[in-house]
């Protein structure tokens, strides 16, 4: 029977709108999960306020605020011909609850989400929607510290952590800092720029088998600037993971991009239309050619991927299942 590939997505991502609520909870178990194993670079903002904030974290505004942005991104248009890509065009889902936050005189004043807290720590940030944080951010920037420099200071230090866990590549060369390098006080050596005749698309290919031989290089699907692995779900469906490509050697962008994708053709020479893309992923954008850091950044996500498409394939299988 043929695959009804936009009615299942359809019955799909409206589960998944139905179950946001659980997607919200899965984002905050992971960054307690992640934190724990060492993967505190990726999560120093949340950290650093559950470290100078008072509780509550969140409160119900906040967390409705989370989910609601969830049902948003589910709605969204992703590029069906990219599934390696993060762009997408406005949500089909409009949100009553996130405008009339917005319409208000003063829309933010019960509001606590130390996962959404707006702009509190760039110098001169004037968009922070957690008054407590932007409260307790402006009183310890009186007494000297400051809130940007110390979320940079611990992901530098949590960075250069993670980097250890790296087994398939040389360890990366650290140096003493100036002493009019802000970090030079906490004892934080300098991280060196790393030329390698490794650095090229076939390395990474071989990295990835490596990390992750059940996500297969499809060299016939990838475009000429991404990389696209693909893991077998059924004869229709499949898990993506595609890596941006610079212009450049092995420039990667990172992160990469996990989508659920059609397997439309079964020659396996067009690209895959993308049914889904992750959205639990908020990452700030980072190119790197470093091959200790590609290991690293490969490391990290590909062990997160692993766990999402788990938590995500129950309902990939009801939607299947139904009607």
């Amino acid at each position: 029977m043929k695959f009804d590939h936009a009615g299942f997505r359809d019955r799909l991502l409206q589960l998944l709108s139905e179950n946001a609520e659980a997607l919200w909870d899965k984002k905050l178990a992971l960054l307690d999960q992640e934190s724990a194993e060492g993967w505190e670079c990726f999560h120093t903002q949340p950290l650093w306020i559950r470290a100078n904030v008072p509780p509550p974290l969140i409160n119900e505004m906040g967390r409705r605020y989370g989910v609601e942005k969830l049902k948003c991104a589910l709605a969204m248009d992703h590029d069906t011909e990219f599934p390696y890509s993060h762009r997408v065009s406005p949500s089909r889902y409009e949100s009553t609850f996130i405008r009339e936050l917005f319409d208000q005189a003063m829309p933010w004043k019960n509001y606590r989400n130390f996962l959404e807290p707006g702009d509190f720590a760039t110098p001169g940030g004037s968009s922070c929607f957690d008054p407590v944080v932007g409260e307790v951010s402006a009183m310890l920037r009186a007494q000297g510290r400051d809130a940007f420099h110390e979320i940079s200071r611990d992901r530098e230090i949590g960075w250069q952590a993670a980097l250890q866990q790296g087994r398939h590549t040389a360890e990366q060369l650290l140096i003493e800092r100036e002493p009019s390098d802000p970090f030079a006080r906490y004892g934080i050596p300098q991280r060196v720029r790393e030329f390698s005749a490794l650095q090229s698309p076939e390395w990474t290919i071989w990295l990835m088998h490596q990390l992750a031989p059940e996500f297969r290089h499809a060299s016939a699907l990838s475009p000429k600037k991404s990389l696209l692995f693909l893991k077998p779900v059924d004869d229709d469906l499949a898990w993506a993971v595609a890596i941006d490509r610079g212009g450049q050697g092995n420039l990667l962008r990172f992160p990469p991009a996990l989508s659920l994708v059609w397997r439309k053709d079964p020659t396996g020479r067009r690209r895959p239309p993308a049914i889904f893309l992750d959205v639990l992923a908020d990452f700030e954008g980072l190119s790197t050619s470093w091959p200790r850091e590609i290991e690293m950044q490969l490391t990290y996500h590909l062990q997160r991927f692993r766990r999402l498409t788990e938590f995500y394939q129950p309902f990939v299988d009801l939607a299947r299942k139904s009607p």
